[in-house]
């Protein structure tokens, strides 16, 4: 669920220009700090999840594929 999640909310922003979407992921496998947070803000998981170390990794994996994809 987080990791898809993670996609969902990179699918969002997926319209954004390619020399964004080149700069966002010369950065990872650092996720800049106001996507995170806006990713984290808006998640549908229970915060105490959020919390968790395994949960965030999964947010943000489905973040980096799903930005990869729209790389493509």
């Amino acid at each position: 669920m987080a990791r898809q999640e993670g996609s969902d909310f990179a699918s969002a922003i997926k319209g954004a220009p390619a020399l964004w979407i080149e700069a966002v992921l010369a950065r990872r496998p650092a996720m800049p700090s106001d996507l995170e947070a806006r990713m984290l803000q808006g998640s549908a998981l229970p915060v105490d999840h959020l919390l968790r170390d395994e949960v965030r990794e999964a947010l943000r994996d489905g973040f980096w594929q799903a930005l990869e994809r729209a790389r493509q």
